[in-house]
């Protein structure tokens, strides 16, 4: 059963802290903005695929996408932009440090700007004029 594209079983799962997929409703800036999480799990902790949707109200549009490997962010995080929908920032991450590239597009999904990271640190950068 869904309401609001919500699936209620894995609702239920998430207010309890159980199950291999949770979906949550969240206000984590407390001001009245519900966003929609659907986030998977291991052994209690982040194992998976991450999603985050902008406030609920109409077409629901992601927000974040991320890869998590036991609870820390391992793989490709990406943030998109909330009036287009378009990708804002493209970047991985190694253990929850950043490592290899980061891109930084604008509304119209023209890359601006690509930083390369090594655990962390930022050891190359690119601006818009790089062919």
């Amino acid at each position: 059963m869904r309401i609001w594209h919500i699936n209620i079983i894995n609702l239920i799962k998430g207010l309890l802290g159980i199950g291999y997929v949770r979906e949550y409703i969240s206000d984590p800036n407390n001001n009245k903005l519900m966003r929609h999480e659907i986030s998977q799990y291991k052994n209690k902790l982040m194992h998976g695929c991450s999603e985050i949707y902008f406030p609920i109200s109409g077409n629901r549009k992601l927000e974040t996408f991320f890869q998590v490997k036991d609870g820390q962010k391992h793989g490709v995080s990406e943030f998109f932009h909330p009036t287009t929908g378009t990708i804002e920032t493209r970047m991985c991450f190694l253990n929850d440090v950043p490592h290899g590239w980061r891109e930084v597009f604008d509304e119209g999904g023209n890359l601006l700007t690509k930083e390369l990271y090594d655990n962390g640190n930022i050891i190359e950068t690119q601006r818009k004029w790089f062919e």
